[in-house]
């Protein structure tokens, strides 16, 4: 009797801990979509683009690293990139989060299938916007077909991204009047190299890489609100606003910079509620255009 109970017993522990294994077990081939690993490398090309996306204004290649494995004050690890992102997957749920001041926030959900939704902080920092997958495909990449999962970021129109099996981010492109694109160019995964590894490696000396509009916070906002922007180089800049109709409603940014991050505030306090759009300017190009929500 006490052999049968010593027997009942032990095989109840071991389905305790099978069920546990299967509830907390690592999904690797969720993992193959974004590989965080010290050492990988990914190398893109960035295009600036106007005129209905259909005109190059400026394009160059640049290399993004994971150089580190650090720990963060919440007791969770982060692999730290090149330009001093932080992100980890969790092992749990297989969402992906960065690191940014004293929390945490989504960027993606590696379990998400076509026509999940989810709220994404990967573009925007400062607001959760919500993203989906849209589609799931497979395309070509250094000479092998790849899966992808293609998520489209309702923040913006046109705004989305690739995720690529094994290999990570491999697009992401942004068109609304103008805007940008950026595609691999090639990578290093766990040792491996594919395609062409071309470009500047970006570090986190706190230059910005290139000039960008962040977008405003709060949104919607009432009456005012803070727009965010990086400039790369001394250049000439604007920031303009604009109402629905595509009139202008005021430049909130009018002069020479130097390079670094600023912050411009916008009032709508003479202003009727509904959705204008700001858009950034550098040397007379269009660099890129985001919309807002006046809500009374």
């Amino acid at each position: 009797m006490e052999v049968l109970m010593a027997q009942k017993i032990l095989l109840f522990i071991l389905l305790t801990i099978s069920c546990l294994n299967i509830s907390y077990s690592w999904d690797t081939t969720a993992a193959k979509f974004y590989p965080l690993a010290v050492g990988n490398k990914w190398s893109y090309r960035y295009q600036q683009i106007a005129y209905n996306c259909l005109v190059i204004t400026q394009q160059y290649d640049y290399i993004i690293t994971i150089t580190d494995l650090v720990t963060k004050p919440n007791g969770k690890k982060y692999y730290q990139y090149s330009d001093g992102r932080l992100e980890r997957i969790d092992s749990t749920t297989m969402n992906v989060y960065k690191y940014s001041g004293n929390s945490e926030c989504l960027i993606d959900s590696l379990f998400a299938k076509i026509d999940d939704n989810f709220y994404s902080c990967r573009y925007t920092w400062t607001m959760l916007t919500q993203s989906e997958v849209t589609d799931t495909n497979s395309i070509l990449f250094a000479g092998t077909q790849r899966k992808i999962k293609i998520i489209t970021c309702n923040a913006m129109i046109g705004e989305h991204y690739y995720l690529m099996q094994g290999i990570g981010i491999h697009t992401h492109r942004l068109c609304e009047f103008g805007g940008m694109r950026e595609f691999l160019n090639g990578c290093i995964i766990n040792n491996v190299q594919y395609g062409n590894i071309v470009g500047t490696e970006i570090n986190s000396s706190g230059v910005p890489v290139k000039s960008s509009l962040a977008q405003n916070y709060p949104n919607p906002f009432n009456p005012s609100t803070v727009i965010k922007y990086d400039v790369a180089k001394t250049v000439y800049v604007r920031i303009v606003v604009f109402n629905l109709q595509g009139k202008e409603i005021v430049k909130l940014v009018d002069e020479e910079k130097t390079p670094g991050t600023y912050k411009a505030e916008f009032s709508g306090e003479s202003l009727a509620s509904g959705i204008y759009f700001y858009r950034l300017f550098v040397e007379g190009i269009f660099i890129d255009s985001k919309k807002m929500v006046l809500l009374r």
